[in-house]
């Protein structure tokens, strides 16, 4: 923050480290793990390639959605990979894997399991 505030990097040796070695503290893992596809997410996708058939298995139109953002935080590379694999078997196939109670896709990345819709 000094480093901010002044606008020059500051010496890094006039500043204390800590690291707490507790293992009764909970810490923030950052791992570079794969993030499942959620249901929302998946759904979007085959949204997106089906509008676009004549381009959809294209790096470069995956590329240009990922910098449109419309699937944020997931790379152009990643959401094509999530389209070859999924695209001969169909939403519904899809989507009957991903809700089976053995499955580990989530609903959303904010909700986990499928909300409950009345009739």
């Amino acid at each position: 923050m000094d480093s901010i505030r002044s606008r020059k990097l500051q010496d890094p040796n006039i500043y204390l480290e800590f690291v707490n070695k507790e293992k009764s503290i909970k810490r923030l893992e950052f791992s570079c793990e794969k993030v499942l596809y959620t249901i929302r997410e998946g759904i979007k996708i085959f949204e997106i390639a089906l509008a676009n058939k004549g381009s959809n298995s294209g790096a470069s139109f995956w590329l240009k959605v990922e910098r449109e953002n419309t699937i944020a935080r997931r790379s152009g590379d990643s959401m094509r990979a999530f389209w070859k694999l999924h695209r001969d078997k169909g939403l519904e196939n899809f989507l009957h894997e991903a809700c089976d109670e053995k499955s580990n896709v989530r609903y959303s990345h904010s909700v986990k399991i499928l909300p409950i819709v009345c009739t």
